[in-house]
């Protein structure tokens, strides 16, 4: 986990812009991609719009992060970084479905199964690494590493499950 910095101000300014060109205003479902546009960023970025914060629910934000996720990976980012919005401070809930949908959203049913050529593009559009940013002063973070850890564990043993769902029937049998 990471409190992370990012450039508040070069943030700002780029949504400002986007908002202005009516590009990205934010709106529920709306994915806006960011690729080197401004230096101090990562180059690829992907901006996911959550609408309205008091209209925010758990299905939605995994909806969301899920799509996301599912984009990312189709850039084979390695690494995934995901910034809180301010709202998830307030529900451990919002964490815990953020993380769920990001590590469930990342599955890949045959990778175990994969060799050559086939198992080295599915470790490509992969994701190496997640890191969790949580900005916010006011906010004591702990309850939220708690159930963003949960989360991930609850979707690492979905994930596991859907590998034995997902198994050749020469690995699947009664032998199992």
């Amino acid at each position: 986990f990471s409190k992370g910095h990012v450039a508040d101000a070069a943030v700002r300014n780029v949504l400002k812009e986007l908002a202005k060109s009516k590009e990205f205003e934010g709106k529920a479902g709306q994915v806006f991609f960011l690729f080197g546009k401004v230096k101090s960023f990562p180059a690829k970025i992907i901006l996911l719009g959550l609408g309205e914060e008091k209209k925010l629910n758990v299905s939605g934000l995994m909806a969301a992060f899920g799509a996301a996720t599912k984009n990312a990976l189709h850039h084979g980012p390695g690494k995934l970084s995901v910034h809180f919005p301010p709202a998830v401070f307030e529900s451990a809930g919002f964490a815990q479905a953020i993380s769920e949908a990001i590590v469930m959203a990342s599955y890949q049913p045959s990778k175990k199964y994969k060799t050559g050529k086939s198992q080295k593009k599915l470790q490509e559009q992969s994701i190496g690494e997640l890191e969790i940013v949580m900005k916010n002063k006011n906010a004591e973070v702990q309850h939220l590493k708690n159930a963003v850890k949960r989360g991930m564990i609850i979707a690492a043993l979905m994930n596991e499950l859907r590998d034995w769902i997902n198994a050749p029937p020469n690995y699947a049998n009664a032998h199992f």
